[in-house]
């Protein structure tokens, strides 16, 4: 028999793992630098934006002031003219002319036309003079100092916005390139799931017993009396499946251990076949969705073949399950104190319904929980190196199983 490296393997391709970790951290960086110069590039170019805005509003009117000192000294003495025409608009308002001082209306209309004349000429220039001082007001002498600022300068803020704007726009093309090769090495990065599972379980203290590889696999009767009993643990239907496919394809390995190695791969079963996935070329799993769980979980029967075997995990269960040539499905029990093997799951035909309540039943099928299932072939679960060195995790020594007649289906 060889014995598999163990955790020398899982260090080694840790390793691998790390390099790739930190080729992401450095794309990561990058795109947080690019970012970086991006929002001040945003802040720039706004900036210039408002100088070209400025640059082209017409203050020539301003010219005349030699600073906003001389721009007070001139709104006062339009002032001190708007003050200067009120008076002389109250003064001739007295000389209105009165009716019984002429001899006659001929008179008196020339008199008071004239008058008016003169009240509108004074309202006329009175307007003029505060139109134009408003106009003067209107416009902040901040933007004026500003435009001459900015003139003073010499630059060219039409080029230098065009420039920003091209860094800016290498920026976002940089940064799409980046982030491709980032997700290009994070779609990488997914296939180390179980090594990092395998450290993490490592660092907790979790036991490593070593698999070894067998000339022949045993008879199919002779795994499931190895496997099986009465399941006196919270539940190994995972880790039990696991052990199945990997004793099928020769490696010795069982299981019943129970804690953290239980808990690991009854939450991580999943996961860990979504990684074999990441990692095969051929595309084994079979992953479905439905309404419910059990619609999901016929979907992927369906797609079953005969003479291959399953992994299936669904609703709150995992278990091996194969199509017979008489097209009926069946079930590997392995938790039972009292009969364990192949069970009768139903046929796609006229017993979907009976499928339909068994996958309610063993599987913990409760509805909408978690409306999808996943299949996979277990010949292709022992093809991943990964998985077979995870084994370490569950090996148990035959005097330590939690298995037993008080045990039973979980």
């Amino acid at each position: 028999p060889v014995v598999l490296t163990g955790m020398e393997y899982f260090r080694k391709r840790y390793e691998e793992y790390e390099k790739i970790d930190k080729l992401i951290q450095g794309y990561s960086n990058e795109i947080r630098n690019l970012e970086t110069e991006k929002w001040s590039l945003e802040e720039e170019i706004r900036k210039i934006n408002k100088n070209i805005e400025i640059l082209n509003k017409d203050f020539s009117k301003w010219d005349r002031f030699k600073d906003y000192e001389d721009f007070k000294e001139q709104m006062q003495i339009y002032a001190e003219k708007i003050d200067e025409l009120y008076d002389k608009y109250q003064e001739m308002r007295k000389t209105r002319p009165k009716y019984d001082e002429y001899s006659n209306e001929k008179e008196y209309e020339k008199a008071f036309d004239k008058y008016l004349e003169g009240r509108q000429k004074i309202d006329e220039e009175r307007t003029r003079l505060g139109n134009e001082m408003n106009e003067y007001y209107n416009v902040s002498w901040i933007q004026i100092n500003e435009q001459r600022r900015l003139l003073s300068t010499g630059i060219d803020y039409k080029q230098l916005l065009e420039e920003k704007r091209k860094k800016y726009e290498e920026d976002e093309k940089n940064i799409e390139r980046i982030t491709k090769e980032k997700e290009k090495y994070a779609d990488e990065q997914k296939k180390f799931f179980i090594v990092k599972n395998a450290m993490d379980m490592n660092e907790k203290k979790v036991e490593y017993l070593d698999v070894k590889k067998k000339d022949k696999a045993d008879s199919e009767e002779t795994i499931i009396s190895k496997l099986a009993g009465g399941d006196l643990t919270e539940g190994s239907c995972a880790s039990l499946a696991f052990c199945y496919a990997m004793q099928k394809n020769g490696y010795d390995v069982i299981d019943y251990r129970d804690g953290d190695s239980r808990i690991n791969f009854a939450r991580y079963s999943r996961t860990i076949i979504d990684t074999i996935e990441n990692n095969a070329e051929n595309n084994p799993l079979i992953k479905t969705t439905g309404r419910y769980t059990t619609d999901a979980a016929i979907k992927a029967l369906e797609k079953a073949e005969i003479g291959k075997e399953y992994y299936l995990v669904c609703g709150r269960h995992a278990a091996i399950v194969r199509k017979t040539e008489n097209d009926d499905l069946e079930y590997l029990e392995l938790q039972s104190s009292r009969q364990n093997g192949w069970q009768y799951l139903g046929d796609l035909g006229y017993r979907k319904s009976y499928v339909r309540d068994m996958i309610k039943w063993r599987f913990g099928a409760d509805g909408k929980t978690m409306p999808d299932a996943r299949m996979i072939d277990i010949n292709d679960i022992a093809k991943n190196e990964d998985v077979v060195n995870l084994m370490g995790f569950i090996n148990t020594r035959e005097a330590e199983q939690r298995k037993g007649t008080a045990g039973h289906e979980r």
